[in-house]
């Protein structure tokens, strides 16, 4: 018979070992990673791709060898860092670059991945958890065993000790039952759902439902993950900001949150546009700036200009050369190109129902009260066929764009139409697409601009500024509905995106698509103007960017 302690031996998938240690388990762990991690890396498949497989199957693989092994935080550290290395190489992420990235919810322009250590963690508080509500009495005293030494290893004079992460304290700093632990000051409110006022028309089921005072132990689990990775995603976070020169997305206020689906990740043909949106909304990519303070070049001057520093800011919204030899401008039609395309076709059903006769149907809302009786709304515009919208109200809509399409018959620098403003309104101005009536004597103009992200909003009352100046919102006689949006230049687009389409009568459908095209095109030309910034030349008669 073999002696236990020449070899581990395996319980319920435990390593064990007559010196209760854990190298075993730890040559497992770190066996298993490295295997899976160099069968993936040798797949032929986009580096998205491996990523994900890495995030979705090889953690999944781990997670029960992390619940049931009581490993130290800093052996977990350890393969987390291969799991970093691993990632910045498959996304082409900046070697010095943050690695927060990886792991930030899309809500903070994040790919949502799991980082190895919290992970773990949360592997061993979902198995405390288990334990201290077990149903078998005597594994409830081995917790709380285990839990008493942990609170008194927390006051020792060790500093190392002292420090050191402890799942049971974390456990119970969470649910609020023992002395708060660290960061974790967070109590467990298992409230009934909010009362609602006399003025609150919202029908029942809407909002999230809070737990009740028996709740099972599920739910409860769940929620103390969930206050768990809510500490996780805060630290992360306030890393971002403490940084001086990277994360600049922590400056958006006005920009909407990018969809990050995996589904649409994993359909992608090529990934270059996706690792160069990563990079460039962390600000990694190797511009010129970027290369100095990497100590690759010397010199961090804009290749185009030979003036400015070539930040990546720079190089995308800032260079006077680029400007001037239209570079930005190329940009910019490309995108107007795709916003009057669809406007065409919103405006041209409009009229074409308006001849036909065909109006929105009418709808209303039945109601019955507790003693039985029944009432209805006032009929109401139906929404099923889009937003309401003015160019339903007549067929005579006049669509003009400052492009050159002669198949559409429009031209590019053409002056604001005259008869506009009863032959007293004179302006030199001229928005990018204008879309005006005569019978109704309203006018409605779309300018597009395409700045950099941080001044979005900036650039968005400049515009407003600008046309009111100018006199477009108070022509004699005439009615104006300004539609000022911004497409920032790594394939965003701001708050004033989804009122645009809401006010011309878009479909949900409709709106998804164009701002999806939008940003596809804005990304692509900026992409092309980066692996430009090297090149002092333009060609001024380059095609424009069709989605």
């Amino acid at each position: 018979m073999l002696y236990i302690g020449s070899k581990p031996f395996k319980f319920l998938g435990r390593q064990l070992r007559s010196c209760t240690s854990e190298d075993a388990a730890k040559a497992k762990l770190l066996k298993a990673v490295e295997e899976c991690t160099r069968k993936i890396d040798v797949l032929p498949l986009l580096g998205a791709h491996k990523i994900w497989i890495f995030d979705a199957v090889l953690m999944s693989m781990i997670s029960w060898d992390l619940m049931i092994h009581d490993v130290r935080v800093t052996f977990v550290g350890q393969l987390g860092a291969l799991q970093v290395r691993m990632y910045k190489k498959w996304a082409h992420h900046a070697k010095k670059g943050p690695i927060q990235v990886f792991f930030r919810s899309p809500k903070k322009w994040g790919l949502g991945l799991k980082e190895m250590v919290p992970f773990f963690k949360k592997q061993q508080l979902l198995k405390c958890h288990l334990l201290k509500n077990s149903a078998d009495p005597n594994v409830q005293k081995l917790y709380e065993a285990r839990a008493e030494r942990e609170r008194q290893q927390c006051q020792s004079t060790n500093p190392v000790i002292k420090k050191t992460w402890r799942p049971c304290v974390e456990l119970e700093g969470i649910t609020g039952e023992a002395g708060i632990a660290g960061e974790a000051k967070y109590r467990i409110k298992f409230n009934t759902a909010a009362c609602r006022s006399n003025g609150d028309t919202r029908g029942l089921g809407v909002g999230h439902c809070r737990l009740g005072s028996n709740t099972p132990q599920t739910e409860e689990r769940a929620q103390v993950l969930a206050i768990f990775d809510e500490l996780e995603e805060e630290k992360r976070y306030l890393h971002c900001l403490r940084l001086e020169h990277d994360c600049e997305w922590v400056q958006w206020d006005d920009v909407l949150q990018q969809d990050r689906s995996w589904n649409e990740v994993l359909q992608l043909e090529s990934d270059t546009l996706w690792r160069f949106q990563i990079s460039a909304n962390e600000d990694q990519l190797p511009s010129q700036s970027m290369l100095k303070r990497w100590k690759y070049v010397q010199d961090a001057t804009c290749r185009v200009c030979s003036d400015k520093v070539g930040s990546l800011s720079h190089i995308l919204s800032c260079c006077t050369s680029s400007l001037s030899q239209g570079r930005y401008t190329w940009r910019h039609d490309s995108i107007l190109l795709s916003i009057y395309e669809s406007v065409r076709e919103v405006v041209n059903r409009a009229a074409a129902c308006t001849k036909k006769g065909i109006t929105r149907p009418k709808t209303h809302v039945s109601f019955t009260s507790v003693t039985g009786v029944e009432w209805k709304t006032k009929p109401m515009l139906s929404s099923a066929f889009g937003f309401c919208s003015v160019l339903e109200e007549t067929d005579d809509w006049v669509l003009q764009v400052d492009l050159t399409l002669p198949k559409d018959g429009q031209k590019k620098n053409e002056p604001f139409p005259a008869h506009i403003g009863q032959g007293v309104f004179v302006t030199p101005s001229r928005p990018d697409i204008l879309i005006y009536s005569d019978k109704l004597q309203t006018l409605i103009y779309i300018e597009l601009t395409s700045p950099w992200e941080a001044r979005m909003d900036q650039a968005h009352r400049e515009k407003m500024k600008k046309y009111a100046k100018d006199g477009l919102h108070s022509i004699p006689g005439w009615t104006t509905i300004p539609l000022c949006v911004e497409v920032g230049t790594r394939g965003t687009t701001s708050n004033t995106f989804p009122s645009m389409c809401k006010t011309l009568g878009m479909q949900k459908r409709e709106s998804v698509r164009l701002r999806k095209k939008v940003q596809t095109i804005a990304l692509r030309c900026s992409y092309f103007l980066f692996l430009s910034s090297k090149v002092e030349g333009w060609d001024p008669g380059r095609p424009l960017v069709r989605y």
